[in-house]
């Protein structure tokens, strides 16, 4: 979550207007979440997946070494 409060309620140090700018960016869910259940968790796991066939290649030596 980002959340920006607006930078007259900070300079008032206005609690109850900071508490409304905080509530606008404020997502309610039913049960918590973890990573896996969003959509940067979905865009991980591909990248794992990736990343494991990757090892595999290499540890499988598949992979050639380029000249620098």
């Amino acid at each position: 979550m980002h959340c920006v409060i607006g930078s007259r309620a900070v300079a008032r140090g206005n609690a109850a207007e900071q508490a409304r700018a905080l509530a606008r960016d404020v997502e309610v869910y039913e049960a918590a979440r973890a990573v896996g259940d969003t959509e940067k968790g979905e865009e991980l796991a591909r990248e794992i997946v990736i990343l494991e066939r990757l090892i595999r290649a290499y540890e499988d030596g598949a992979l050639l070494e380029q000249a620098r």
